[in-house]
């Protein structure tokens, strides 16, 4: 069977890199049984730079992923604006935020 990618979210991509998140050591000890590349999208590595921004080693961490080819983005939202806006409208009670809708585009 051929290794699709695992996707990510910014959440366990955050837990992953920040030694102080309190799911920091849940996501260290599942990366192991995962294969990469782990699958994101440009809004996802924007929060989570963003999240990281005062954060010098976990933001090298990053970086170091995106130039091996670990974490690689593979979806551009404009071609699925309109699907992204649907979603984020028909969830706006949970909220979902514009990273979530584009992973759910990706998964469709």
């Amino acid at each position: 069977m051929e290794n699709r990618g695992v996707l990510i979210d910014t959440g366990p991509l955050y837990a992953l890199l920040d030694l102080r998140d309190q799911n920091h050591q849940w996501a260290c000890s599942i990366l192991p049984s995962l294969r990469p590349p782990f699958l994101t999208c440009d809004a996802v590595l924007s929060e989570t730079f963003f999240l990281l921004e005062d954060e010098p080693v976990p933001t090298r961490h990053l970086r170091q992923y995106l130039e091996e080819g670990v974490i690689v983005s593979r979806f551009e939202s404009q071609p699925f604006l309109s699907q992204i806006l649907d979603l984020m409208e028909r969830y706006r009670n949970i909220p979902m935020a514009f990273a979530d809708a584009c992973l759910v585009c990706m998964i469709e």
